[in-house]
């Protein structure tokens, strides 16, 4: 029966093409713009949680308790070997980092500007942010180093490039003043335009004697093969390492994760209004072919063909056209998507230096998640289902007599 009830609905579609190519036509473009969007919109906001938990603060990170609230170096700690056996033991995390995260005041020979100082094992900072490769200029840090590296648009706001001499002024642990003379060994770019602004690198080593914090740090870092496991990781962590805090790249960063919900919320009210425009297109197909087809079905019903058989195969011819007009907006968007996603837009002009202010990398990056085509071809076919019960239930009151003479 239900073979019979597809081969009739099919038949039935295809009847009037010109109706079912525009329905269709009208469901595949909506398709491809609600595919659009919801992939750059994940792709953007991937590629934000990206360039700030893979370029600089890492996945999770651990600190001393008073240490987010109150970032002076001396809310410090001496990273133990049982904690060090526990982040090693724990498959999730790839790698971590140790760090002292203050802040200092730069001059060169022209200006003054104050910069966040950043003390790293180099070998482990890389495997965290990959750092090496974001060098543009000079050499990269070895732990016997001396010298610092500069994010470019910090460099070029003070007026220096690699090889020159920096000052770097600061407050040191419990008090002690910190000062120091530090050659550029290299000049970095970072994806984040608000880093890229304000950060200097130097070792580890380095950095504690600037600050006088021998074997102290202030974070370690930690990158995980799934960034999504840092809440899980977060939660495990804090219950094995109770004297410190443990913090997911959500604490850390709430404000980006406070904007990546707004957001959302903002593209939930944009693709209603589309679904909506969807709905009412489909479903003005839907009375079209009610009115044009009342002979027919009264015909149908009057030589034994149940109303509630009836129903059934207009539920199919819509769920068919439906299908139809989905599939063909997921060819069509899937070739567009990948060729973003190879080749993202960046933009130029006012428009990029207004993102690089508002701390955003000026390029729209495309996701390729399998989930954004299946779910946009869910909701069209539930959508479709919904409204063939209006047709339905205008069948089951079908009356053989009145439908023909009309």
């Amino acid at each position: 029966m239900i073979r019979l009830f597809l081969k009739l609905a099919w038949r039935n579609i295809w009847r009037n093409k010109r109706r079912t190519l525009i329905t269709c036509s009208s469901i595949m473009f909506a398709v491809v713009l609600a595919v659009l969007l919801y992939s750059v919109k994940d792709g953007m906001f991937e590629k934000m949680i990206e360039n700030s938990v893979s370029f600089f603060s890492g996945s999770v990170q651990i600190q001393d308790s008073l240490f987010f609230d109150d970032r002076s170096l001396d809310n410090s700690f001496i990273l133990d070997s049982t904690t060090k056996d526990i982040l090693v033991e724990n498959e999730e995390i790839v790698s971590f980092s140790t760090r002292i995260e203050s802040f200092g005041l730069i001059a060169s020979d022209y200006k003054t500007k104050g910069a966040m100082v950043i003390g790293v094992d180099p070998e482990q900072e890389n495997y965290i942010t990959s750092l090496k490769e974001r060098l543009i200029i000079g050499s990269y840090l070895n732990e016997k180093d001396n010298g610092v590296l500069l994010g470019s648009a910090l460099a070029e706001l003070l007026s220096v490039s690699a090889n020159d001499t920096i000052v770097i002024l600061g407050q040191g642990f419990q008090g002690a003043s910190a000062a120091g003379k530090y050659p550029i060994s290299g000049i970095i770019k970072l994806s984040s335009p608000e880093l890229n602004r304000q950060i200097i690198y130097m070792p580890l080593n380095l950095a504690q004697d600037l600050y006088g914090m021998y074997d102290r740090i202030t974070t370690v870092a930690l990158k995980l093969q799934h960034i999504n496991e840092s809440e899980n990781i977060d939660n495990i962590l804090t219950a094995q390492i109770p004297s410190l805090n443990v913090l997911n790249w959500k604490e850390i960063m709430p404000d980006l994760d406070q904007l990546i919900q707004n957001e959302d919320a903002e593209n939930v009210i944009f693709l209603g209004i589309l679904y909506l425009l969807i709905s009412f297109g489909i479903f003005g197909t839907i009375l079209m072919m009610l009115h044009e087809r009342k002979f027919e079905f009264g015909v149908l019903n009057a030589i034994g063909l149940r109303n509630s058989n009836l129903a059934a195969i207009v539920i199919l011819e819509n769920i068919l056209i439906s299908l139809i007009g989905s599939l063909l907006g997921i060819l069509l968007s899937f070739p567009v998507v990948l060729y973003f996603h190879i080749n993202p837009v960046r933009i130029t002009g006012d428009l990029a230096r207004v993102y690089e202010d508002l701390g955003f990398e000026p390029v729209y990056y495309f996701a390729l998640n399998a989930d954004i085509f299946i779910n946009q071809t869910l909701v069209v076919l539930l959508i479709s289902i919904i409204l063939s019960f209006y047709p339905a239930f205008n069948l089951f009151r079908l009356h053989p007599v009145k439908s023909m003479n009309t």
